[in-house]
């Protein structure tokens, strides 16, 4: 694996978690209807 760091530092994880944390909040509405739509189809 050439070009691939092989350690990840906490602080780079918290950050990654964050902001991934941060599109679902913002997005909630998207993947709330998303979800009662696979929902709705599988009934």
């Amino acid at each position: 694996m050439v070009g691939v760091p092989l350690r990840v530092e906490e602080e780079t994880l918290i950050k990654d978690y964050l902001m991934a944390w941060n599109v679902l909040v913002e997005k909630r509405e998207v993947f709330m209807e998303r979800r009662l739509n696979a929902k709705n189809e599988e009934e």
